[in-house]
């Protein structure tokens, strides 16, 4: 499981690394907030831990920014850990979108409690929610974004982005992928899935050169 930190204290910072590592959990840490809203277009975290007094950006404008802007960042669950103790400070961390709020000084078990809980929550929502390069996609509204557009999906067209999405980089054999959406054996001659492809190809630019024909075989999203 994959969460980031977002302190700019470089001693907190490491500690809370450290923390994690030894609980298992795939670290990257952040100092500055323009780094990490940068590099959220690009990765995907099951919890994110963010101090509010940062520089330059608090962590309350970068939780804003990112709920404000799914289709550019994604949905994530933050965690707002600070010195900020006063009821206020915290009703406004929960206003802004953070999933929860743990104040400083912190106690070790308390933070990896919290943790835990916040990612065993994103587990069981993370396979309707999905990130491929710049776009992402919301398989239970069926819908994907990518720069600001928002594409409505068809149900057969949600059904074969989930399937090529979940497996992304990977050859999905033409059998499977019309097993998935159609829900039967793929019969020699049945164009159904071609002109699915072809039609998402149209309706979401980006896909027409990610989404990858290996003719006879199958299709695939490039890496």
């Amino acid at each position: 499981m994959k969460v980031a930190v977002v302190e700019d204290d470089e001693a907190m910072n490491e500690y809370i690394r450290e923390l994690l590592v030894l609980e298992g959990f795939d670290v990257d840490v952040y100092f500055l907030g323009s780094k990490f809203l940068k590099e959220l277009k690009k990765k995907y975290y099951n919890c994110i831990i963010m101090d509010i007094n940062l520089r330059k950006m608090s962590g309350y404008n970068i939780i804003k920014e990112v709920k404000s802007n799914p289709e550019t960042y994604g949905d994530f669950n933050f965690l707002i850990l600070s010195s900020r103790i006063e009821q206020k400070d915290i009703n406004k961390g929960l206003k802004f979108g953070a999933a929860d709020y743990l104040k400083k000084p912190f106690d070790d078990e308390e933070l990896i409690l919290r943790v835990n809980l916040l990612v065993s929550r994103d587990r069981e929502i993370q396979i309707d929610r999905k990130k491929y390069k710049e776009m992402l996609f919301d398989f239970k509204d069926k819908k994907a974004y990518y720069n600001y557009e928002v594409y409505q999906l068809t149900n057969k067209e949600n059904k074969l982005l989930k399937c090529l999405v979940l497996n992304a980089g990977i050859i999905v054999l033409k059998e499977k992928l019309f097993y998935e959406v159609w829900g039967e054996m793929h019969i020699y001659g049945n164009k159904s899935l071609e002109v699915c492809i072809s039609r998402l190809r149209s309706k979401i630019p980006y896909l027409k050169d990610n989404l990858i024909n290996l003719k006879g075989i199958g299709y695939k999203l490039s890496e």
